[in-house]
């Protein structure tokens, strides 16, 4: 099983009909026995791509085009506010950021606002929140937000974290 991706450092995450996340061979080849698989690519500034795969006795090849996002310029800045939030029985303290436009207008995050959220390419879920609550536990890091509005502008944010 081979993926032939036009952008080359594109980040490529296949997994099996479990869930568990499978690593290619040295030259890039995937050894897969039969089933139903799913993939997950990413590069910033570029649409993702996330889809299921039949493996069935025969050798696949799927060619993949990542094709660049028109986005408008956003950024991110911090409220103010901080929250706790219990998870699976675990309390986190977030961070509230607002998006904001070239203008600094808030750009609404509400769920009927948006189309999707993606943060380095994952779904995130949309609430009745305006903003965008952070994790102050997450690692360091660059985390790239984009925003799909019901209005069909596409937003892109960088929040450039360093874990306190």
């Amino acid at each position: 099983m081979i993926f032939n991706i036009n952008e080359s450092d594109a980040y490529l995450e296949v997994r099996d009909p479990n869930g568990n996340i499978i690593e290619p061979n040295n030259d890039g080849v995937y050894e897969l026995k039969n089933g139903i698989y799913t993939y997950f690519i990413y590069k910033e500034g570029f649409d993702v791509k996330e889809d299921s795969f039949i493996v069935a006795d025969k050798s696949l090849e799927i060619d993949i085009e990542l094709k660049p996002l028109n986005t408008e310029y956003a950024y991110l800045e911090a409220t103010g506010r901080e929250g706790d939030h219990e998870i699976d029985g675990v309390t986190y303290t977030f961070i509230e950021f607002e998006m904001l436009d070239e203008n600094g207008e808030r750009i609404s995050l509400a769920e009927d606002n948006v189309e999707y959220i993606r943060s380095n390419g994952r779904k995130l879920t949309p609430n009745t929140d305006h903003t965008l609550w952070f994790n102050k536990d997450k690692e360091s890091g660059r985390y790239v937000y984009v925003v799909k509005t019901k209005d069909g502008i596409i937003y892109q944010a960088v929040l450039e974290w360093i874990k306190p």
